[in-house]
């Protein structure tokens, strides 16, 4: 007989909360990587005007880069541990859906 998720003893189970600790950390790095997108989007035409317009554009791009991935990455591993926890799924899809937008958005 299959064992399910819950019967497993959680020394077996990845830590994810290490990633991101619970709901409300995972919607505020989902806001935070929103609003830095916005923040390189309204650079577009200036990224080359000096060089602290470059410095902040880099250091944003950087940053925006690493908040999406951290959140990517756990909003996978969370709905790939268990894929019958909606919880998960809609980790998953709300990452995807920000990202896909951003994508869009920084083709410039």
């Amino acid at each position: 007989m299959e064992k399910l998720r819950k019967d497993i003893e959680d020394k077996y189970k990845w830590d994810l909360t290490k990633m991101i600790k619970d709901d409300q950390e995972f919607k505020d790095l989902c806001s935070e990587i929103e609003l830095l997108a916005q923040k390189i989007k309204n650079m577009h035409g200036h990224i080359t005007d000096d060089a602290d317009s470059l410095y902040c554009y880099l250091i944003n791009s950087e940053l925006l880069n690493q908040k999406m991935e951290k959140t990517y990455v756990f909003a996978n591993l969370y709905h790939y541990q268990d894929m019958q926890d909606k919880k998960g799924l809609e980790y998953k899809n709300a990452i995807e859906k920000i990202v896909e937008k951003i994508e869009v958005d920084l083709s410039f």
